[in-house]
């Protein structure tokens, strides 16, 4: 009789197979969408993410003197760019920097 019991309590090794890969896959599944949400909260932080530039604004004011084209352009520029504002300007920035 134990030996039938042992033999009632077998685990078929395809099943238990078959089993874990969909417990598995289903862990992906729901690795995948958290990743996705995960990735559309980042791009909307990063939509909202603003450079201040009045730590450049105090350097210029306490390096450059009045007259410099680049200390009035700064003094004029509001404290807050967008990322894509501040590289192209920077440009601009170090350009008039190098020619005083």
């Amino acid at each position: 009789m134990r030996s039938q019991a042992s033999n009632d309590r077998q685990l078929i090794p395809g099943a238990v197979s078959k089993a874990v890969s969909r417990k598995n896959r289903s862990k992906r599944n729901q690795s995948a969408a958290g990743e996705s949400t995960l990735a559309s909260e980042l791009s909307d932080e990063s939509r909202n993410v603003m450079v201040n530039i009045e730590a450049l604004q105090t350097v210029a004011i306490a390096h450059l003197r009045r007259d410099h084209p680049l200390r009035r352009l700064l003094l004029a520029e509001r404290t807050l760019l967008k990322p894509e504002e501040y590289i192209a300007k920077l440009e601009s920035w170090q350009v008039l920097l190098r020619e005083s």
